[in-house]
């Protein structure tokens, strides 16, 4: 079976999900295809948060939450567990204060917080 080629994979090749020109795409464009559909942010980067995170939750919070990303003027933040859910909650206008102070009053407008099972405890305790 030859294989195949497409133009977005030319340049450095590419991983293809199949090998004959019936069924295989390059899994680089699937990917890249299916995230822009998805359109998973706005395009703003969390890196500010992610690097001043602890500062951002405060210690005991930090090791129990964590920035997701941010969807038409809402940062997502991930909280493992009921308990910290409910002081995620409690400080809430703290978190984004501190969120908006790193990307900008015009970007974030809101928090929005939801579970995250992925979280093991950090420590923070």
């Amino acid at each position: 079976m030859a294989k195949r080629t497409c133009q977005r994979c030319d340049a450095g090749g590419g991983v293809f999900a199949g090998r004959d020109a019936d069924g295989g795409i390059p899994l680089t464009g699937f990917a890249l295809d299916l995230l822009a559909g998805l359109r998973v942010n706005d395009g703003i980067s969390i890196a500010p948060l992610t690097r001043d995170w602890r500062e951002i939750a405060g210690e005991r919070l930090a090791g129990h939450t964590r920035p997701g990303r941010v969807e038409r003027g809402t940062a997502i933040v991930f909280v493992n567990g009921a308990p910290w859910m409910m002081e995620a909650r409690r400080v809430l206008p703290d978190l984004l204060a501190g969120i908006r102070r790193r990307l900008g009053d015009q970007v974030v407008q809101r928090v929005r917080l939801l579970p995250d099972s992925g979280i093991h405890d950090r420590g923070a305790g």
